[in-house]
């Protein structure tokens, strides 16, 4: 006997790639589960295309409304719900034909976790001929394949959100009212019930394989659209009011409330548009000053770097934000006269480099280039290459090289550059001292 899942998928405005969406979760190798697609509003053909599976295939249910917001549409969505299991699909990816029978063998094997979590891929470029990244969604040693409890749980504060990877225990969601924030258009409203399950899960279960493909280049998802950039401590205030009266839950969770609120700053600060930084950097500045004022501020797990720079925030954004934009225009000063440029590197160093750079600067990076076999990947969204590929362009005379490795590795990288006898390059250390 089967447990019947009851797949909940959010639909706005996404006639372009709901079709194939659909259509990988209508051809699922498990026997028993439920589509419930909540469409918000739609203003294109998504409601015409639900319908017309609505009527084709008896397990697909669809609930039309006003457009609310994607909380509520999940929320109206897990109500209607008639599965023992709960998983999410989001209108504009796929998945894998296997995931629900993959998913639904490990909880059949271990029937006392409350979710059952998996990595993902993600994908560029359009159907057909799609570039997939596979990707994990923790990089911890030995989490992977086990059931895991408490400690081992929190540790996935760490690693991506990635929800929709995951199938639901109903019951667990139920017992502790977990569900999504309901803001009317805004973003990030994966973060808040992400964040619950973590804090309220006994145990779960990762597995090492991935079945979701998470889209990338929606130009329509929320991750583009920079007007919702600033909902993101909506969702960590409604997080707030789970736990603030729980003093059980509080005596732990703090150290990872600050990270994840800590992390989501950073990226949401990297991403938005240059316009809007400074505004969103004194928002940064009220709200950890706030926390601190009532005791819910603990940067125990947050590393020095980030301690440094949240107090450098805290102490002045004003201040914080001139240090940034000196950067970012010695940057843009390095580069203006070349027609291409080239971050060496492509790892966590290079990524920090990356981030340096103003929003329009970041589109003028053509590649990040490496000395081994490393190459042959995408970083950024921009090719992985060697420096032998870019030398056979015959581009580099009219090409300039940021340097942008860790101090051990910048002599090797400065000898290749000689070796080819290019001389336009520049060490981001240097450039900073």
């Amino acid at each position: 006997m089967t447990n019947k899942i009851s797949v909940i998928i959010p639909v706005y405005n996404v006639e372009k790639y709901l079709t194939e969406c659909l259509e990988s979760a209508i051809n699922q190798d498990y026997p028993d589960y439920e589509l419930i697609c909540v469409d918000d509003g739609s203003t294109d053909r998504s409601s015409e295309i639900l319908d017309e599976y609505a009527e084709k295939y008896s397990n697909v249910k669809v609930i039309h409304k006003k457009n609310t917001g994607y909380g509520n549409s999940m929320n109206v969505g897990i109500e209607y719900s008639s599965g023992e299991f709960i998983a999410i699909l989001e209108p504009d990816d796929y998945i894998s034909s296997n995931m629900f029978s993959s998913i639904m063998s490990v909880f059949q094997k271990n029937k006392c976790v409350d979710f059952v979590k998996s990595n993902f891929a993600y994908i560029t470029g359009e159907e057909g001929s799609y570039e997939i990244k596979p990707t994990k969604i923790i990089n911890v040693p030995g989490i992977y394949d086990r059931i895991i409890e408490s400690d081992d749980i929190h540790t996935l504060f760490g690693g991506y959100i990635a929800h929709w990877t995951a199938i639901y225990n109903k019951a667990f969601l139920n017992k502790y009212s977990i569900r999504f924030n309901e803001t009317p258009g805004a973003s990030y409203q994966d973060t808040g019930f992400w964040f619950q399950t973590l804090m309220y899960a006994k145990k779960a279960y990762i597995m090492d394989k991935y079945f979701y493909h998470y889209r990338i280049d929606n130009p329509n998802s929320s991750m583009s659209n920079k007007e919702k950039l600033f909902c993101v401590y909506d969702e960590y205030d409604f997080v707030q009011n789970k736990f603030i009266k729980d003093e059980k839950i509080k005596e732990w969770i703090l150290p990872y409330y600050t990270m994840c609120r800590y992390a989501a700053s950073r990226d949401t600060y990297r991403r938005i548009a240059d316009e809007f930084k400074l505004e969103f950097l004194h928002r940064v500045q009220v709200d950890f000053n706030k926390l601190e004022e009532r005791g819910l501020l603990d940067i125990s797990i947050l590393g020095i770097k980030d301690r440094e720079t949240l107090f450098k925030i805290m102490d002045s954004s004003d201040l914080f934000y001139k240090e940034q934009k000196k950067c970012s225009d010695m940057l843009h000063m390095e580069i203006k006269d070349y027609n291409f440029v080239y971050l060496y590197g492509a790892g966590v160093y290079a990524d920090k480099v990356y981030w340096k750079f103003n929003q329009e600067d970041r589109e003028k990076i053509d590649a990040f280039v490496v000395s081994n076999l490393d190459a042959g990947r995408k970083f950024h969204n921009k090719p992985v290459v060697e420096l032998e590929e870019v030398v056979k362009t015959g581009k580099t005379i009219d090409s300039i090289f940021i340097i942008a490795v860790s101090k051990k590795y910048q002599a090797d990288v400065i000898g290749n550059l000689n070796r080819y006898g290019i001389e336009n390059f520049v060490v981001w250390e240097d450039m900073y001292k």
